[in-house]
């Protein structure tokens, strides 16, 4: 199975980090990645078995988290492995959050994460493809848990799901992310990809998301790519083109 995807999008990533983990979750030996092109393209083996594991799965409120279709979520708990992608606050809780996006996923199937897209009250804010932020109108929406915004509930639910096994370098107060793309690669090697834990063969180019703040609440905006020095030169003094684009 393949998706056309934007690098530059937090959640569509953090989607396919999603995807990674129910692959490794339904075969230890998947492999899944991207490859470069225009558009970019995310590969994994067939998540058919596993899609349908999660259409009309329960969600459940755990003493330390979450657990959805099977799947324990706290990743944003202190201990959890991304506390500092906690985007909610106010009225908002890791459960009223996932329960809103599991409702607006409702009448459709994870197999669409990418073209679904529903109302609701409460989201990840993590796709920028629906981020709204309310400093640009004014108000906040801690003021206003009504309101519902337009997102892609099964996009932000499987980056929920990936955020739980892929860590995400910075933190909201140096006001950036950091997060990395991986050639075809078992799930631990995506995993240290993706962090940019050390060199790897794997790894592809890597983005910086900003974040920004609507009251408490944080939304992360379009990413860039970041830039690195080459150690190696060629004989004209530039640096050498990147081999994985």
């Amino acid at each position: 199975m393949e998706w056309p995807v934007d690098p530059r999008n937090p959640g569509e990533v953090l989607a396919c980090a999603g995807l990674a983990h129910l692959a490794w979750r339904s075969d230890p030996d998947s492999r899944t990645g991207f490859e470069p092109g225009d558009p970019c393209r995310f590969v994994a083996p067939d998540l058919a078995a596993s899609f349908d594991g999660l259409t009309g799965a329960s969600l459940e409120e755990t003493e330390d988290g979450l657990r959805f279709a099977g799947i324990d979520l706290d990743w944003w708990r202190e201990w959890g492995l991304n506390p500092d992608l906690k985007t909610w606050a106010g009225r908002q809780s890791a459960l009223t959050v996932h329960r809103n996006l599991f409702r607006a996923a409702s009448g459709s199937g994870p197999a669409d994460w990418l073209d679904r897209e529903a109302p609701a009250a409460g989201r990840l804010n993590v796709d920028t493809a629906g981020s709204w932020n309310a400093l640009d109108m004014g108000w906040s929406l801690n003021e206003h848990a009504h309101v519902e915004m337009l997102c892609r509930p099964w996009l932000e639910l499987l980056a929920s799901v990936g955020l739980q096994a892929f860590p995400v370098r910075g933190n909201k107060s140096e006001r950036e992310m950091e997060y990395g793309l991986w050639r075809s690669a078992p799930f631990p090697v995506a995993v240290a990809a993706f962090g940019g834990r050390g060199a790897s063969i794997y790894a592809m180019d890597r983005y910086r998301a900003p974040t920004r703040k609507s009251g408490s609440n944080t939304f992360l905006g379009v990413a860039s790519p970041v830039r690195r020095a080459h150690r190696q030169r060629n004989r004209g003094g530039e640096p050498p083109p990147c081999p994985y684009r």
